[in-house]
């Protein structure tokens, strides 16, 4: 059961970094494409 218990905390905070990585992923691209776009129409 502790072998269990470990990995299920192990999941979720794999689960937890695993989102936190993706939205970081998607905040970079928006910042970047919206970076860009303001480069172009100035």
């Amino acid at each position: 059961m502790a072998r269990f218990e470990n990995l299920s905390i192990n999941v979720k905070s794999l689960t937890a970094v695993a989102t936190a990585v993706l939205v970081a992923v998607v905040v970079g691209l928006v910042g970047l494409t919206r970076l860009s776009d303001s480069s172009r129409s100035a």
